[in-house]
């Protein structure tokens, strides 16, 4: 049984999980933005912010593992 096992998964494909985190990303920033009153004035006192979100956005598209976009996520809400 053991043996059998071991076969089948040195025989299959395995990978990491993969994620969209592109489109994760853009939901919880969209959502995130949307509602958060205080985003118009926060944006005001802090110009750079919406860049800054819009950076991690590009950075996102190009990520397809499930932890790198944990950390990109993770960058977005601290």
């Amino acid at each position: 049984m053991l043996l059998t096992f071991i076969l089948i998964s040195s025989l299959t494909n395995t990978q990491a999980q993969t994620c969209d985190c592109g489109k994760d990303f853009d939901f919880l920033s969209t959502a995130y933005i949307k509602d958060y009153s205080g985003i118009q004035d926060f944006a005001k006192k802090y110009p750079d912010y919406l860049q800054f979100i819009d950076n991690l956005s590009k950075k996102a598209n190009k990520i397809k593992d499930i932890k790198k976009c944990y950390i990109v996520i993770g960058e977005l809400i601290r």
